[in-house]
Parts: structure tokens; sequence; C-alpha cells
């Protein structure tokens, strides 16, 4: 009785519950710390997604190697995100960190 494509559904939904948790967390943590919604953060975790599923595809190192390389992956696109930004100093508008995290988000979004 035992129903191999149900098992596989409740796996499916679980890793797919896990990643959903993992982004929501993320955006508790960086509002709960900077009081700033960052629409950026869900493009860094799909940059590392991709990485990480180029590195299997291409070299097929162990798994420890595609989660370093994935580590590496999303500080260097993060580093890039903050070429972008100005210093505090220079943000005397009170929405300017939103109105910059749109924009980063509407150019990762870019076609």
């Amino acid at each position: 009785m035992f129903d191999i494509h149900l098992a596989q559904q409740v796996v499916n939904g679980l890793s797919i519950g896990l990643v959903y948790a993992l982004i929501a967390i993320g955006f508790t943590l960086i509002f709960g710390v900077l009081n700033v919604v960052n629409f950026a953060h869900g493009e860094v975790y799909t940059i590392g997604a991709f990485g990480g599923l180029f590195l299997i595809t291409a070299f097929a190192p162990p798994l420890v190697a595609v989660l370093l390389g994935v580590m590496v992956i999303g500080v260097a696109y993060n580093l890039m995100l903050l070429i972008g930004l100005p210093t505090p100093a220079q943000m005397f508008v009170k929405g300017a960190i939103l109105i910059l995290a749109v924009a980063i988000d509407a150019m990762a979004n870019r076609r």
C-alpha cells in the first residue's frame, strides 16, 4: 500500500516549502535589522541557485564544493550590488533605500 507517487509529492512539497521558508527568513532578517524591504533578495537567491545548477551540470563536483561555489557566487553578486549603493551619508531622502531596492529589482528583471 506504499504509493511512490505520493512519497515523491511529499518530498517535492517539503523541498519547495523549505525554499519558501529560507527566502521568508531572509526577508524577515533584513526587514528586522534595516527596516527596509529588500526587493533584490529573491534575485540573489535565484542567482545562487542557478550558479549551483551550472556548477553541477558543467563540472559535477562533490556537494561541499557546490555549496562553497554557491556561497562565492552569492557573495560576488551581493558585492556587485553594493558597488551601486550610495553611502548612508548620501541617504537624505526617507524612501531612497526603497527606491534603490525597486530599481535593482527592475534592472535584474530586464529582458
